[in-house]
């Protein structure tokens, strides 16, 4: 599939809101659960859902990444 720009993991690890191993332990988590990268991060209390939607509304790249799912994406 081709790259469809930045992913929202990757946006948050810039951003420093969550580390390395956070984005692929929340990778792992999407891969056999399924569901959007932004929501899995706030349910394994990563980061508050507050802030996520703070960021993903501050960050027009986020907001694009969100439309897709990176384990998807090929980003596992």
């Amino acid at each position: 599939m081709a790259d469809k720009g930045p992913k929202i993991g990757d946006l948050l690890v810039q951003a420093g809101m969550i580390d390395q191993m956070q984005l692929r332990t929340a990778l792992g988590h999407q891969k056999r659960w399924g569901g959007k990268i932004g929501k899995v991060v706030v349910d394994l209390g990563f980061i508050d859902e507050e802030v996520m939607l703070r960021f993903q509304e501050d960050d027009p790249d986020a907001q694009l990444a969100q439309d897709g799912s990176e384990a998807q994406q090929g980003h596992a």
